[in-house]
């Protein structure tokens, strides 16, 4: 789903569709399914870059965050 916590964790890698979106879901999953799909081979293609993110850098972030609150 086109949910912010996705767009943090997953950057421009995957495809955001609305939940409510019964026609776009149906659209990507037939697609993706297709022998020659060049939304899922660009999908592949966007997953090499991906980093799991990882506590160490989680908690960097928060105290950068809490350090601007002063």
């Amino acid at each position: 789903s086109d949910l912010p916590v996705f767009r943090e964790i997953g950057g421009n890698i995957p495809k955001y569709l609305g939940s409510d979106d019964e026609a776009g879901w149906e659209h990507a999953i037939v697609d993706y399914a297709a022998p020659n799909s060049a939304d899922r081979a660009a999908q592949l293609d966007r997953m090499r870059s991906f980093e799991a993110p990882d506590w160490t850098s989680h908690f960097a972030r928060i105290e950068e965050w809490l350090e601007t609150l002063g």
